[in-house]
């Protein structure tokens, strides 16, 4: 598992949530959001489906693709 990433302690959620609602771009929105949801205590997972994506279900394996099958070999 990987180590905890230090917030910014020059923004908040009410900061986050508050750009959120003034972006006109939905991704954007999404992610702010989700960002809100982390300095809220929040888990990881919770964020993620907050903005719109989930954690691959193989994060474990990088070689397995979304397909769930191997990805291909470079040459």
């Amino acid at each position: 598992m990987g180590r905890a990433l230090a917030l910014r302690e020059d923004y908040d959620a009410v900061g986050l949530r508050g750009l959120a609602r003034t972006t006109r771009h939905a991704g954007q929105a999404r992610r702010l959001l989700a960002l809100a949801a982390i300095y809220d205590a929040a888990s990881r997972g919770d964020a993620a489906r907050l903005a719109g994506t989930d954690r691959p279900e193989n994060e474990a394996d990088p070689m397995v693709g979304k397909t769930g099958h191997p990805a291909p070999r470079r040459c």
